[in-house]
């Protein structure tokens, strides 16, 4: 049988070699992630959606404070 176990220097090597890649790639998709979120953030696309089913000024504006009660609440 043989081995494919790289040596600690083999190892090494490899981490440097593929490190910028690495970030570059990473930060790339950590970019896109947070540019694709801001679009379909939860409190545009309830607000769009509740304004057209009701013409409550009111009722709209409590969708944000809806969600920050939802996410903050169960950590009382």
């Amino acid at each position: 049988m043989t081995s494919t176990a790289l040596s600690p220097d083999e190892y090494q090597a490899a981490i440097r070699r593929n490190q910028t890649w690495n970030f570059v790639v990473n930060l790339a998709d950590l970019s896109f992630f947070h540019l694709a979120v801001s679009f379909i953030y939860g409190s545009t696309v309830l607000s769009l959606y509740t304004s057209h089913l009701t013409t409550s000024a009111l009722l709209i504006g409590l969708i944000p404070a809806i969600q920050n009660v939802g996410y903050f609440l169960p950590q009382l």
